[in-house]
């Protein structure tokens, strides 16, 4: 915890969610540095508490260091199942809701092979994610 913010350092796909899961209703604001790699499936996030949600990537190994290159952490939609074994993906590769006014910042990622789910624009076009914050 860092200035009452929560800060968490993840490695994998099961450990980004792990912590999307946990920021939902921990009670805190969160940030969420994600090391450089690639990153398959869907990322679900859905709140009602009135705190902010960060999620930055470009972090090196245990999150000591930071480099903004886009490039470098990838989140792959996985729009046709078929990456890996199977596939995990539905092609929307962030799922982003506070439904009690804390805002939601996305910043460092690269992200392919999804679709918008708004406005159901396949593989190109707008940003593959869908946030949702009260007007």
């Amino acid at each position: 915890m860092v200035n009452g913010i929560r800060q968490t350092c993840v490695t994998t796909a099961e450990q980004l969610q792990a912590c999307l899961y946990d920021a939902e209703a921990d009670g805190y604001p969160n940030t969420i540095m994600v090391v450089q790699g690639t990153y398959v499936g869907n990322f679900v996030f859905n709140s009602d508490e009135d705190f902010d949600l960060n999620l930055h990537g470009g972090y090196a190994a245990g999150c000591g260091s930071f480099v903004y290159n886009p490039s470098l952490t990838v989140i792959d939609g996985d729009v046709n199942g078929d990456v890996g074994t199977g596939g995990t993906g539905d092609g929307v590769a962030f799922d982003l809701m506070n439904t009690a006014g804390g805002s939601i910042l996305v910043d460092g990622f690269h992200v392919k092979n999804g679709y918008n789910a708004v406005d159901d624009a396949a593989a190109s076009g707008p940003l593959p994610m869908q946030v949702t914050s009260p007007s």
